[in-house]
């Protein structure tokens, strides 16, 4: 697994293998990949709440015991507009 290099802040914290994440525009869905394994059947799936009462659905994927994956759902609502320019559509 990669290490994380710390540079002072968390925003500024990076892994030497990138995440990956993916935006489908039609559905309004983003998928966020904690992970370069590949995800098969079987993950646990735990929504979770929003804070603020926004509305909004974000998933955490699970697999043996550790977040893989995030999904969110109304994406251009809850993600910054950077993000998503840059997820592969």
């Amino acid at each position: 697994m990669a290490r994380p290099i710390h540079h002072g802040t968390f925003r500024s914290l990076s892994y030497a293998r990138p995440m990956r994440i993916t935006y489908d525009i039609t559905v309004d869905a983003a998928y966020v990949y904690l992970t370069s394994d590949p995800l098969k059947a079987g993950r646990e799936s735990v929504p979770s709440a929003l804070p603020g009462g926004e509305a909004g659905t974000v998933v955490l994927d699970w697999k043996d015991g550790r977040i893989v994956g995030l999904e969110v759902l109304d994406a251009s609502k809850l993600l910054h507009p950077d993000l998503l320019a840059e997820a592969e559509k």
